[in-house]
């Protein structure tokens, strides 16, 4: 899978020096296209990922929906990063830091049952002191 992902890596950032002369925009273009083939190749193993992910909730007997908002948050967090490097590599950094500011906030947000139920456990462990 690295092979293919960095055979098309390489082959987009060729694309994109030789291109870019002439025509920029054709350049990220090129560049967005292949992050998305290779996000599509990445995600193809995400499905293996995730089933593991629930067979240890079954075991560690732990609530499915903190293990799928800690999945959403890295999400969000892939997300946002690439899509801010993109912005950045288009010449536009300060829509990309806005991006990247923009994606902690919803990761916090998305976290805030995680955040609840540490607070609960806290309460409780202080309670018993």
């Amino acid at each position: 899978m690295i092979y293919k992902a960095a055979g098309i890596a390489m082959i987009a950032v060729v694309l994109s020096l030789y291109i870019g002369k002439q025509m920029p925009d054709m350049a990220v273009l090129i560049t967005i296209a292949a992050c998305g083939i290779i996000l599509l190749y990445g995600a193809n193993y995400m499905e293996a990922v995730i089933s593991f992910v629930h067979e240890l909730t079954e075991v560690a007997q732990i609530d499915e929906i903190y293990l799928n908002t800690l999945l959403k948050c890295t999400g969000i967090g892939l997300a946002a990063e690439i899509s801010a490097l993109l912005c950045t590599d288009a010449g536009h950094a300060s829509m990309g830091k806005a991006l990247q500011i923009t994606s902690v906030c919803c990761i916090l947000w998305t976290a805030l049952p995680i955040f609840t139920c540490l607070m609960d456990l806290l309460n409780r462990i202080l309670g018993e002191v």
